[in-house]
Formats: C-alpha cells, structure tokens, sequence
C-alpha cells in the first residue's frame, strides 16, 4: 500500500515521522537530563548534609571518650609516681562528673588488690562494693554528686573485660536507664587504665545521656518528609524521629533486606547507599549512610539520612510535562506547514516524470522525437526542468556521433584482419569515453605495426623459406621491429653456419697434427720412466743415512735432559737450605727477644731491692731482716743479667754462622741456575739438530714421493697418450659430420669459407741418456734447514 503513494505523500509522512520521532527523543533526553541533574544534586546535597550531622554526633559523643580517657590517664600517672589515694581518686572524678553537662555518672572499676588492698570493715560505703574492693561510683541525683560502690552484677563486668582484651576505649550498646524516675536512653563509655609497663589496673567509665542527641537527630529535616537517623556499630538504632524504634536492631526486621550490609558498611567504614521503600511514607526512598569512628576506640557508629524520590524529582516531573506540551504544539504547527508545502512539489514532480519517461522512450527508440520538460519558475525545479533538457539535447548529439564512430571502427578492423595495419580510426566524438577507446584503439595498431610489422604478410613468407633451410631471404617491402628482427636473425644464424663450416674443417686439420703429436709422447714417457728408476735408488740410501743421524740427536738430548733435572734437584736442596737458615734467623731473633725481656726483668729487680733495702734502713731494727732479703735479690738480678749477656753473645754468634750458610746456599743456588741455563741452551740447539734431522728427513720423504709419483704419472702419460690417440679418431670423424650437415643448408658465402690457419706443433724431441750412471754421496748433517725448506 506504502508502495503506491506519491512522493509528496511519501515524503510528507517521512518528514512528520522525523519531526514526531525528533520530539519524543528531546522530551526524552530533556526528561532524562533532568532527572538525571536533580537526583545528582539531591543525592550529593544528602551526601554533604549526612558529612555534617555525622561530624557534630561524633563530636558530641567524643566528649564523653575524652574524658573518661583522661581520668584513666590521670590515674595512671598517680600509680606511677606512688602518690595516690581513695580520696584523691574520687575528689578527680567528682570534679570531672562536675563539668561534663552531658554525663549522668562516673566510675572507676579497679581489679582487686591492686592499688588498694580490699576492706571488709568499708564494705559498701565510701566507694566500696559489698566485698570491700574500692570501686567509687559517682553519679547525679537532683542536681546532687552521690557516691557509692559498684554494684556487682551476675553477667560480669563487660565495661572492664572488654577494655581489658582490646586495651581501647569500649562503648556500649545503648540501653534505657532510669534516672530521677524517667527513663533515659544512655550509653556506657569505658577506658582501661595500663602503665607504661603494658600493667591492666582497671578502667573508668561514664554514663551519658544520648536525649540530646536523638533531639538534635529528629529535627533533621530533609525536603518534606526526609529525616535522619543514628546507628550503632551492630545495627541497633539510637536516633529516629519514631521514638518507638529507639534500641531496635535493623537485622531484626525481616524487611529490611538492607541490614546486613549497612552493618558491614559502618564496621569497614565505608559510606552505604541504597534505596528502599519507606514504611511511614509508603514511598521509594534514598538512603545514605555516613559511618564515623569514636575516637580510637575502634568503635564506628553511622548516621543515616533520607529522602522521598518523588519530593527530590519534584522539579524534573514538571519539566517533563512542560516538555510534552511544547512538543506537542510544535508537531502541530511543523504538520501543517509541510502539507502547504507539499502540493506544489507534486505537480512539479509530475512534471519532471513525464519528460523523463519520453527521453527514456527516446533512448529506447520506441520514439523517434521526446517531449521538453516545462516548468517556467525560478525555484530550484525550474532549473532543474532547464538542466534536464540541456542534458537531453547534448546526450542526443552525442549518440550520432557515437555511431558515426563505431562504423568508422568496423571499416579499419575489416583492414587488420587482412594483415594491413597502415589504416587508422580518423572519426572524432564528444563521448570522452568512446574517443579514449579511438585513441587506445589506434595506438594499439600502431604499436602493433612497429613492434611486429606493417604488412603481416610478408612476415608468413619469410618464415616458409626458413623452415625450408633457406636462409638467403629477406624481407624487404615491409617495417616494423619484428620485421628487422627476422632479418637480423637470417643474418646471424648466416653467419653461424659459415662459423660452424670452418670449425669443422679447422677440427678436421686439428685432429691430423693431434695424432702425429701423440707418438712422440708416447716414446718420451718410456725414455723419463728409465731415469726416474735410478733416481729413486740413490734418494733411499741418502734417507738410511739421515735416519741414523736422527737417532744419535735423541740420545744426546736424553743425556742432556737428565743433567737438568740433577742441577734442578739440586737448585731445589740449595733454596730448603736458604729456607732453613732463615727459620733458624727468626728463632734466634725470637730468643734475642727473650733475653731483651730478662735483662729487663734483671734491672727493674735491681731497682725493687735498692728500694727495698732504702725502706729496711729507715726501718731501723725492724727492718734488717728484710735488708738481707733485699740484698740477695739483688744478687741473683745481678746474675741473671750476667747469664743474659752471655746468652746474648753466643745467639750472636750463631746468627753470624747462619748468615754465613745462607750465603753460602745462596752462591750454590745461583750456580745451579748458570748450570740450568747452560743446559736449556744446549737442549736448545740439541733441539734445533733434531728438527733439522727431522726436516731432512721430511724431505728426503718428499723426494722420493714425488720420485714415485713421477714414475706414476709417467706410466699414466703412456696410456693417456693411447686413450689420445682413440679421441683424435672420434674427433676427426665429428669434423666430418659438421662439414657435411653445413654443406646441406643455403646460406650466403657456403661456397669459399676455408679452415683457419693452425701452427704445426709436432713434438720433435730426442731422447737423452747420462751415460754416467749416478755416484752415490755421503750427506752431511747441517742444523740449518734454510735449504731444506727452499727445496
């Protein structure tokens, strides 16, 4: 059905489609940009409010952390310096309950027997529990400090075994507490009291009232119905504008699928966002929970705001409606516009239809004329009506000459098939690309016509003669490379054969002189076979003689090598010698040392009985007996330096012979080295006569190698020369084989080509003999080789 409709219609309903589908996409984009710019902005204004109240609840319940850790520290440092007492304690934490307007009680819980010892007679008075430990409780009552003891209660002390374990500062779940006859919501905050020396002695605690808080927590007010909330660490709600929730834990509402992972949220720290439906409004609520740490006590409660989507995206509705209606009212006045505008484009379409289904008809030749198209306006279809008939009456001229192109192309292919390429496609056209053929068309035939030649038919010619071995033709009324190149190759394959002619006649000249050659070669290799025979006899005495030489050499070296080992021994004795003595030097040294030290000991014992005898004389009668005492020590001081320098003179002594034997090992060691020295240079040129020998014989070795291969190469000279012999007869009947298939072929100068001219090289030797056999020499040794390698 879409297929029938005009184009007007067509392109009426494309344009409103695009103008209906562009509106619903702004109103899209509008309404999504908006939603998607007041939830960022409402969520990041929940975001730095949820920053702002959970910042000034943790100020407020860190007051309470300051101060029971300041009592604690204070009765810290009281155990430390020794000076503290029960009245001292509880005057402290009275003053501190005095000043903390947010505290309703302190106390200090100390483990017993450790800084008091428990009193029985003080039981339950002036601080003391029912056991007597000192255990002061303070807390307020009308406007009034009471005092009394801690009372015990049967789940323990969790305010004191908590601490105890995490050495932090501990806060209690919140519970509700009577005071005065109202029930107040309250928290416990406790401190553990450790000395420097990692000593538990107990904590404080204090208990505060969180009815402030949860005031200041439910005039949050966020939009219309937002509000905020406070949470504990383990899920337990401690402020909400619903004062019945107060104390309740999250995971207990079944509901509430959110619980689990708040609770994680606020232990990791970690901010929490979500969305969930309120129960007091019966609306889809965002949520955002901002966890804060108390203090250092590991302890991390969260305050939570919230707020209603509808109230948030409030403004975005209102401008989605805004944008429909916008929409709406542009779509109408856009339709109408276009459906004025539509109707004169269908009936200049039609137009424009009409002239171009006649020049198709034209093109066709189902009409022999074709219609103008008439649209008299100035609007882009009149020029188009004007372009269009300029374009026919151009396309019209063009298809005539187009034909009067192709017949021209008949003629001068007829042409081509005949062999004639002289002709050429002379007819021009405005067709660009029918005058590119021409044009391609004719150098192809030029080409064609210089490459290969003008007239093919001269070419079917030549090539008849030459298959019959005709080659005294050439093409001569025609042009073209191929054409040159058929006479050029006529040319060399003449010249070929007058080449090939006189090689076989040269061959058959060559082959003559060869076997005369041969024979003389063959009666001089017996003639050099008798000579090479007596030489190799003389050559094999001469080597026997070397060969003893050889022997000799060795021996005298194995003479020589044992006299160096003996001087090498004994240079070996020589320096144990020189080592020994040098032992002997350090230990007479070593006893010079020690008689040094009892010289020494000889004079200051000398010096201790002089002072000795001094201190006896002015002893008087007393003193005689250690006088005598005195002088005998001096006596034996005497002696010993006595005995020290003789010992002295005789180590003296011998150090002198010690030298002198370490001179002596000294010139023996330098003598063993002349010797050593005198004995490599005779190796060396005992060595040298060796080699020498060894050359010689090398050589001698050589010679009558080469003397046997020469007898070899003799004897294979005579029979190469008969194998020579056998090739000159095939190679004189080859000869003949060219002359003859030449002489079969018609080519130009067959008749006076000749052999080339060969310079007769027949050996003419005669064979030498020495009469005089040769004379046997005696061969002297040299320790020179310089012959020896020139030979």
């Amino acid at each position: 059905m879409f297929s029938n409709w005009t184009f007007a219609k067509k392109l009426l309903l494309s344009v409103l489609s695009v103008v209906l589908l562009s509106s619903v996409i702004s109103i899209f984009l509008i309404s999504s940009n908006t939603y998607s710019s007041s939830e960022k902005s409402s969520k990041k204004y929940i975001d730095t409010l949820a920053n702002k109240y959970a910042f000034e609840s943790k100020q407020d319940l860190e007051k309470a952390l300051t101060s029971v850790s300041s009592l604690a520290s204070v009765i810290k440092q009281m155990y430390e310096n020794n000076s503290y007492s029960k009245e001292l304690i509880t005057s402290i934490t009275k003053d501190m309950l005095v000043n903390a307007d947010f505290a309703l009680a302190m106390a200090v819980d100390l483990d017993s027997n450790i800084l008091f010892e428990n009193d029985l007679s003080s039981a339950s008075t002036n601080g003391h529990d029912k056991e007597g430990r000192f255990a002061p409780y303070l807390y307020k009552s009308n406007s009034k400090i009471i005092l009394e003891g801690l009372t015990t209660v049967s789940e323990g002390r969790e305010w004191v075994d908590v601490p105890r374990q995490t050495q932090k500062v501990y806060v209690t779940e919140p519970y509700n507490y009577e005071v005065d006859g109202k029930n107040i919501l309250m928290v416990t905050v406790s401190a553990p009291i450790i000395t420097s020396k990692n000593k538990f002695l107990g904590a404080t605690t204090i208990d505060i009232s969180l009815d402030s808080l949860v005031k200041k927590i439910g005039k949050i007010k966020i939009f219309e119905t937002g509000y905020g909330f406070l949470l504990s660490d383990k899920g337990t709600i401690v402020g909400h504008p619903d004062k019945t929730v107060l104390t309740k834990n999250i995971s207990d509402n079944k509901d509430y699928k959110q619980a689990e992972d708040i609770i994680k949220s606020i232990n990791e720290n970690k901010a929490f966002n979500y969305e969930r439906k309120t129960p007091t409004t019966n609306t889809y609520s965002y949520y955002h929970i901002e966890p804060f740490e108390l203090g250092k006590s590991d302890v991390k409660w969260a305050l939570g705001l919230t707020m209603p989507k509808d109230e948030y995206l409030k403004d975005a509705n209102d401008m989605q409606l805004f944008s429909i209606i916008i929409g709406i009212v542009s779509f109408i006045v856009v339709a109408f516009v276009i459906l004025i505008g539509t109707r004169t484009l269908s009936k200049n379409l039609t137009t424009i239809t009409n002239g171009l289904e006649s020049f198709f008809k034209y093109l066709n030749k189902e009409n022999k004329e074709h219609t103008k198209i008439e649209i008299n306006s100035n609007d882009e279809f009149g020029k188009m009506s004007k372009m269009i008939n300029d374009n026919i009456n151009q396309t019209q001229e063009l298809i005539e000459q187009d034909n009067k192109l192709i017949q021209n192309v008949k003629e001068v292919v007829t042409q081509v098939k005949n062999g004639h390429l002289k002709h050429r496609i002379n007819t021009s056209t405005q067709n660009q690309s029918l005058e590119e053929l021409k044009v391609i068309f004719n150098e192809m035939i030029e080409a064609i016509s210089t490459n290969i030649s003008d007239d093919l038919n001269k070419i079917e010619e030549a090539l008849s003669k030459y298959q019959k071995l005709d080659f005294t033709y050439r093409i001569k009324d025609a042009s073209g490379k191929t054409v040159d190149g058929f006479n050029a190759l006529a040319n060399i394959i003449n010249e070929m054969l007058i080449e090939n002619k006189t090689n076989g006649l040269t061959l058959q000249d060559s082959a003559n002189i060869l076997l005369s050659n041969v024979g003389t070669l063959s009666q001089s290799s017996n003639e050099a076979a008798a000579s090479i025979e007596e030489t190799a006899a003389a050559i094999e005495e001469i080597t026997a003689n070397i060969k003893h030489n050889n022997e000799n050499v060795l021996k005298m070296a194995q003479n020589a090598n044992t006299l160096k080992n003996s001087a090498t021994e004994g240079e070996t004795l020589a320096s144990q010698t020189t080592i020994a003595m040098d032992e002997i030097n350090t230990q007479v040294t070593s006893i010079n040392d020690a008689i040094t030290v009892i010289d020494q000991i000889a004079f200051q014992t000398n010096i201790l009985s002089l002072n000795a005898a001094v201190e006896a004389a002015t002893a008087g009668e007393l003193g005689k007996g250690f006088a005598v005492v005195a002088g005998e020590v001096r006596n034996l001081a005497s002696r010993s330096a006595q005995a020290a320098k003789e010992i002295k003179s005789i180590v003296e002594n011998a150090t002198v012979k010690a030298n002198n034997g370490k001179d002596i090992s000294d010139k023996m060691i330098h003598g063993y080295k002349n010797l050593n020295e005198n004995v490599a240079k005779t190796l060396e040129l005992i060595d040298d006569i060796s080699n020498a020998s060894k050359e010689q014989s090398t050589g001698i070795t050589q010679i009558n190698d080469a003397v046997n291969m020469l007898d070899r190469q003799t004897q294979q000279n005579a029979s190469i020369a008969n194998d020579t012999k056998d090739i000159a007869n095939q190679t004189q009947i080859i000869a003949n084989e060219i002359v003859e298939e030449t002489n079969k072929k018609e080519f130009l100068g067959k008749e006076s080509t000749k052999a080339k001219k060969i310079e007769n090289s027949i050996i003419d030797t005669k064979s030498k003999k020495d009469n005089n056999p040769l004379k046997k020499q005696k061969i002297i040794n040299s320790n020179k080789n310089e012959d020896w390698e020139s030979f």
